[in-house]
């Protein structure tokens, strides 16, 4: 009872304090910017995989991979201390932004150099490895994006993230649509891209300036050396994760060579496509989620379970519909010379949706000071992955991979989730998770019937999901009133 009491005091002082209303606006634009963003370059990317062939697109996939592995040097963790402390207090985001841009500039130049030597002792082909030069040169110009955009999610501003987003993956979309159709290959897609981040780079620099802060470039060795110690954890977090979302690739490559990679990247870019609707939400709340670990440990408890149910309830029906449908899904977007991506897409959708609900509990672990925690479960499960590649690769090919990443992802899940609970304790999600089954379980007898339709009629019967777990009351008094509030707000 006093659980539930919590949360109403929490829903009452959402309205009053229009936090529904940012909430819902936040994520809102974000899902907006996302899934444009999301739908245009997965399109991209089927053509990409079509045009270009398993092999080629093994090899941008690659080229891709080698440089997401090195590109969270120049990050270290800064972007996630700057929301979270500039989130709590606003005043610093001068200090903070002037020095990080000065940090990730020397760090930059680091990296580059890195992967030149890196690429170059590997002993790649040469397209391989101009390919990877100017991944390498995209990673650079996203990561000061990413810094940039840190000012619109301090300030709750994501309009402007959205709209650096669509203009930048428009543009990839347009000019990267164009020297595929007239032949360019591999390298013209890699040059528009070089081209796409520098305007996101541009636009949001130029937003920074105009709305948020006005850094002055500077370096302060000492705050330099404390951001950087505090950052560290949230870095190597994000580095083990990158291991484990990118190695598989990598160690494809090399021990089976491209079309693998093409085939095994074909599934794999699906599950990064389904996660736009969590991917917004945890980063709409995760400056809520840091202030509220400073101002109230009850709105913080309520907001954190609230996100957990619904990401659960996204997750379950996603896994059971995708692992029925794959097939179908993968000959509809990428033609008959993918078909061996189906048993992929069926392993790697329960991975995703482990990591759907690790999204949740990686911003609260972000948000209530425990990311030396979150460094150690992500290092723990990119060693986990390693390994489980090293074994299973020779023996299965990507189908290995595949399983690596799901045996990783729950490991993730659930240490997370044990990790978190002491500090902040969970009501039993198991209704939850029954309630989701269920209904999941219903849709796939209706989807049996239907699987002679085209795979677009079978995505409208999945909606049944959601009137099927609104007559199990997978929806409770609480989540009908924060709804409430949320559209109530909206109208105002």
């Amino acid at each position: 009872m006093r659980a539930r009491s919590n949360q109403f005091k929490f829903l009452h002082k959402l309205h009053h304090m229009s936090i529904a209303k940012r909430i819902a606006k936040n994520t809102g634009v974000l899902v907006i910017g996302d899934t444009l963003k999301s739908l245009l370059y997965f399109i991209l990317v089927i053509y990409m995989a079509r045009i270009l062939g398993a092999a080629e697109f093994g090899k941008y996939s690659f080229a891709v991979n080698f440089t997401l592995l090195a590109g969270i040097i120049p990050d270290m963790g800064l972007n996630y201390l700057y929301i979270r402390d500039v989130s709590r207090d606003r005043s610093k985001a001068k200090k903070y932004m002037s020095n990080f841009i000065s940090i990730k500039i020397l760090l930059s130049t680091i990296t580059f150099t890195l992967i030149v030597l890196a690429i170059n002792l590997l002993g790649y082909p040469q397209d391989t490895t101009f390919a990877v030069y100017g991944m390498a040169v995209y990673m650079i110009l996203t990561s000061f994006f990413e810094l940039f955009r840190s000012s619109f999610y301090a300030f709750e501003k994501m309009e402007y993230d959205a709209a650096v987003k669509i203009t930048e993956r428009v543009l990839l979309f347009s000019a990267g649509m164009y020297v595929l159709l007239a032949g360019y290959g591999l390298m013209g897609i890699i040059s528009i891209s070089m081209l796409a981040a520098a305007v996101a780079f541009i636009m949001s620099f130029i937003f920074m300036l105009w709305r948020f802060v006005r850094p002055v470039l500077s370096l302060d060795f000492e705050f330099c050396r404390k951001s950087i110690k505090t950052a560290f954890p949230f870095g190597v977090a994000v580095i083990f994760s990158l291991i484990y979302f990118g190695i598989d690739s990598v160690m494809l490559m090399i021990m089976a060579g491209d079309r693998p990679v093409g085939i095994y990247n074909a599934a794999y870019n699906l599950i990064l496509g389904i996660t736009i609707i969590p991917t917004a939400f945890t980063a709409a709340i995760y400056p809520l989620l840091s202030r509220y670990f400073k101002t109230s440990r009850n709105s913080l408890r309520a907001l954190h379970g609230k996100a957990m149910k619904y990401l659960v309830m996204l997750a379950i029906p996603i896994g059971f519909i995708i692992t029925l449908t794959a097939p179908k899904i993968i000959d509809f977007l990428y033609g008959p010379e993918y078909a061996s991506s189906a048993l992929a897409l069926q392993l790697l959708v329960w991975g995703g949706a482990a990591w759907f609900i690790s999204m949740g509990v990686n911003a609260s672990l972000r948000a209530v000071d425990r990311q030396k925690t979150l460094a150690w479960i992500a290092g723990t499960g990119a060693a986990l992955n390693v390994s489980l590649n090293i074994f299973l690769i020779p023996m299965f090919g990507y189908i290995g991979a595949g399983i690596a990443t799901i045996i990783t992802q729950f490991f993730v899940l659930f240490a997370g989730l044990k990790k978190l609970s002491s500090t902040l304790p969970l009501p039993s999600m198991w209704g939850t998770i029954a309630k989701s089954v269920i209904s999941s379980m219903a849709v796939l007898l209706i989807l049996q019937y239907l699987m002679g339709l085209h795979v677009l009629l079978l995505a409208l019967a999945a909606l049944v999901y959601f009137p099927i777990i609104f007559i199990l009351r997978g929806f409770d008094r609480d989540d009908f009133g924060l709804l409430k509030q949320i559209f109530s707000s909206g109208q105002k």
